[in-house]
């Protein structure tokens, strides 16, 4: 048990880190694909709506 406790203890702190550096690289990649994945959504409709808008006929109804 004590040998246990004194591998933790040397090695435990290098673990966690490493842990947490990879746990983070992996919730910020996590992120970027949502952002990237819900922004690219709301481009295409930004674009599809002003491509509506651009229509003529829909432009000179709004005018009346």
């Amino acid at each position: 048990m004590n040998e246990l406790l004194a591998w933790l203890a040397g090695r435990g702190c290098v673990a966690f880190w490493t842990a947490m550096i990879f746990g983070s690289i992996l919730w910020y990649a996590l992120l970027l694909v949502f952002v990237g994945w819900r922004g690219g959504r709301e481009i295409r409709q930004m674009a599809n709506t002003l491509a509506q808008d651009a229509d003529p006929a829909v432009h000179d109804a709004r005018r009346k």
